[in-house]
């Protein structure tokens, strides 16, 4: 028996309908974590679609009353949710919620990146191995909640552990030869990225895209991309591209070309069908688009 809605006391072996228990994600990541570690006996939802930008998303009075007949709800943390960050707050009161991030902040800041005296950067999902970690706290949370299925979930997360290991060693490889190791993009999404597997990350925006880009910051850019001559710039999937495309036509009328390189998945994984429906798959494409850009072979 777990507690449910006003802290009354309830069965919530399924409200989905489907004889398992619903569990709501906020982002596809997430979703995808719970989904490969849950398997057969949890029905995952996400509240984010792939084209959502977390940081801006506000939840409907629909996503409300979702959250709230879950049996469980699952986020990212460490305030990347900021606008749902109430509601998720109030969640908590009433029923099993936590953030998949909460034993890195709790126990290891250390390997945080900080963006200030107490926040620190969300984008974990960017280092493999932080997300591996991440997803060993929702191993044991899953199991103290339905210890029923505690031996299938980490029977699920071992193999699933397995593929993340090879997916960040493939990542170091693949990423090590490049002669450019600059990677400019919409938003500081990627400094996890960019720490762990050797690349200079310069944004346009900050962590959070709630805050417009100067235009100081516009010609600071501008200016490093003539100088140390990056052939090419990326945007990203939940962003608009104005200010990437503001960095090519100021990069030209200094007499530098630059291109767009292509697009990351940053804050959401891809839609269905594509490469990037899945959170490996996501990162496989980020470096498959990377190394496409800024290798001397492009384009032959």
């Amino acid at each position: 028996m777990l507690i449910g809605i006003s802290g009354c006391q309830s069965d919530t072996s399924s409200t989905s309908g489907s004889g398992r228990p619903l569990v709501i994600c906020t982002t596809q990541m997430v979703g995808d974590l719970v989904s490969q570690i849950g398997g057969e006996f949890l029905d995952v939802h996400t509240l984010m679609g792939p084209d959502i930008d977390p940081h801006l998303f506000k939840a409907s009075p629909s996503d409300i009353s979702r959250m709230s007949k879950a049996n469980l709800v699952v986020y990212s943390g460490l305030h990347l949710e900021g606008n749902l960050q109430p509601a998720l707050e109030a969640l908590k009161r009433t029923k099993p919620a936590f953030a998949v991030t909460e034993e890195l902040e709790e126990l290891h800041p250390e390997r945080l990146i900080k963006i200030g005296d107490h926040l620190y950067d969300p984008h974990v999902w960017h280092d493999v191995a932080m997300w591996r970690d991440a997803g060993s706290f929702v191993v044991k949370k899953l199991s103290e909640l339905y210890p029923d299925h505690a031996s299938s979930f980490q029977s699920n997360w071992e193999a699933y552990s397995a593929k993340l290991t090879q997916l960040d060693e493939q990542t170091r490889k693949e990423l090590s030869s490049l002669p450019v190791k600059i990677l400019v993009t919409g938003h500081d999404a990627f400094h996890y990225f960019g720490r762990t597997y050797g690349l200079e990350v310069l944004p346009v925006q900050g962590v959070t895209t709630e805050n417009e880009a100067s235009v100081k910051k516009i010609n600071e850019l501008v200016e490093t991309l003539v100088t140390r001559k990056i052939p090419a710039i990326f945007v990203e999937s939940t962003l608009n591209d104005r200010n990437l495309r503001a960095l090519v036509e100021g990069a030209a009328q200094r007499g530098h070309q630059i291109r767009i390189g292509g697009t990351l998945y940053s804050d959401a994984t891809g839609p269905k069908g594509s490469d990037a429906e899945s959170y490996a798959g996501m990162i496989q494409a980020n470096v498959n688009t990377i190394k496409n850009a800024l290798s001397p072979n492009h384009g032959s």
